[in-house]
């Protein structure tokens, strides 16, 4: 899921940030290949993200519906609703989210005349169950995976955070960037305890994004609660299964300069050469692929302009004519 750095990426468009191109050069080197020359991301949809959005309002499933103009089909929705309950009854052992591979049947019978109110949630009706479902089911689904139903529990609150990240070598402020992170604020008695969720899919998880969030402090003035840590755990956005996030070591972080140069100086083999599932949620893709029409999806033999290939693959590696992230660094550590 990149939807959180390619806010970063909006950002910081036009400025040299090595923890952005870092991150983006683990999601794709093609991605820091466009940041670190200027290119501005369009903006990522991504369905998860605005269920979560809607979600943290604390409004009801009908009143968002209601305002999206979706009325006529909510007795459609509730038919699905029963169908994923009923198909998570019957296939309980075959693990999380057997409606993803059990077939549910024919619920929703026509969009006729709603194609522009299902464009706010993605366009289709694949993204539209999709959504259906993070509200229903998975919010529950993540919430006993992290055990956060305590019986102490007094309060919970969904909510949106913004982390500040750096890395070794990144000391000035302005070097620093700030995140957001979907996660929730639980009061447990006196107590209050912060878990925060990294979207993830297939249960991968990215390493250095995880490890600069676990060291990230708050980006506003407020302290994590009881001066302690929040819980990390990655959220897989399909099945709705939670693992705990552990950050055994950050050496990671060390490779933040050098991707950083990868980036400038690489040939920068985009990922969709092998696989386009990740250029969806890539706020570059039309650099690479062309002006894809919104809420259209990627055909399986569209290919990689020849010309963003040429620049990524056989750009000559000459030095540009900014200077490389170390010695910039310490050029401005030294005017600080």
């Amino acid at each position: 899921m990149s939807k959180d750095i390619f806010i970063l990426a909006k950002q910081m468009a036009g400025k040299q940030n090595p923890i952005v191109s870092a991150l983006l050069y683990d999601f794709c080197p093609a991605a820091a290949h466009w940041y670190v020359r200027g290119a501005e991301p369009d903006e990522v949809f991504d369905v998860v993200w605005k269920a979560f959005e809607d979600y943290a309002t604390g409004k009801t499933f009908r009143a968002v519906m209601e305002e999206y103009g979706l009325t006529t089909m909510l007795p459609e929705m509730r038919k699905y609703m029963y169908a994923v309950e009923e198909c998570r009854s019957r296939y309980s052992k075959d693990g999380k989210s057997p409606e993803l591979t059990h077939g549910l049947g024919t619920v929703f019978s026509s969009q006729f005349g709603l194609q522009n109110q299902l464009n706010a949630l993605g366009g289709t009706l694949v993204e539209l169950q999709h959504y259906i479902r993070i509200w229903r089911f998975l919010m529950d689904d993540w919430q006993a995976d992290i055990k956060m139903d305590q019986k102490d529990t007094t309060q919970r609150i969904f909510q949106l955070f913004t982390v500040s990240l750096c890395a070794p070598g990144v000391v000035q402020s302005n070097l620093r960037v700030h995140m957001p992170v979907w996660g929730w604020e639980v009061q447990i008695r006196a107590a209050k305890k912060i878990y925060l969720g990294l979207l993830v899919s297939n249960r991968k998880q990215p390493p250095l994004r995880f490890a600069l969030v676990n060291a990230a402090d708050r980006a506003d003035e407020k302290k994590w609660p009881n001066n302690g840590r929040p819980e990390l755990w990655a959220l897989d956005r399909d099945t709705g299964a939670a693992e705990p996030i552990i950050v055994k070591s950050e050496a990671i972080l060390n490779l933040i300069p050098r991707w950083h140069d990868e980036a400038q100086f690489g040939r920068n083999r985009p990922v969709g050469l092998d696989d386009k599932e990740t250029c969806r949620f890539c706020g570059y893709r039309t650099i690479c692929y062309g002006k894809i029409p919104p809420f259209h999806a990627m055909r399986r033999e569209q290919d990689i302009l020849d010309s963003a290939l040429e620049q990524l693959t056989n750009e000559p590696m000459q030095k540009r004519i900014y200077p490389t992230s170390r010695e910039r660094l310490s050029k401005e550590a030294m005017n600080a």
